[in-house]
């Protein structure tokens, strides 16, 4: 197996369903343990991201290994892969990314009905 670095629009960015085997364990991150530390990291991206003057790259953030697995699917049909390992850290990530787009779509429904524009 020959590892390969994809982005992370990549994996959530096509049309491939990922499946969870049913060995896998639930999902168990907890606040202190795994959201908060994963919180920070993003905040620390965001603000290089924000504070960066556009002549240098921002470099990006390791977020783990994500082992992927291809699963037989029919010809026509969504390809479909297995989570083998990094399922916690997909949910999550999925997680934040579904809350951040409910409060931009909050903000600028918001925006639309005020005086602002």
């Amino acid at each position: 197996m020959q590892p390969v670095y994809h982005p992370l629009v990549k994996i959530f960015g096509h049309e491939i369903r990922h499946t969870v085997p049913l060995f896998q364990r639930p999902y168990v991150w907890s606040k202190s343990e795994n959201w908060e530390p994963l919180w920070d990291d993003l905040k620390n991206l965001a603000g290089r991201v924000l504070t960066n003057d556009g002549k240098r790259p921002v470099a990006g953030h390791f977020l783990g290994t994500v082992v992927l697995e291809q699963a037989l699917s029919q010809t026509g049909t969504i390809t479909c892969r297995e989570v083998i390992d990094g399922q916690q850290r997909l949910t999550t990530l999925q997680i934040i990314l579904k809350a951040t787009a409910h409060a931009l779509s909050g903000l600028q429904n918001k925006i639309e009905n005020s005086d602002l524009r």
